[in-house]
C-alpha cells in the first residue's frame, strides 16, 4: 500500500521514465542471453 501512495504521489511522466529504464536493462539483459 504504502509503494501504491508514492506512486500516486508522484508525477507520472517519472514512472514513465522508471518504466523505460526497466524495460531497456530487460532488453539489454534478453540481448546477451540471446
Amino acid at each position: 500500500m504504502l509503494e501504491s501512495q508514492r506512486n500516486g504521489g508522484q508525477s507520472p511522466l517519472r514512472v514513465v521514465e522508471e518504466v523505460r529504464q526497466l524495460a531497456g536493462m530487460s532488453q539489454a539483459l534478453y540481448a546477451r542471453l540471446l
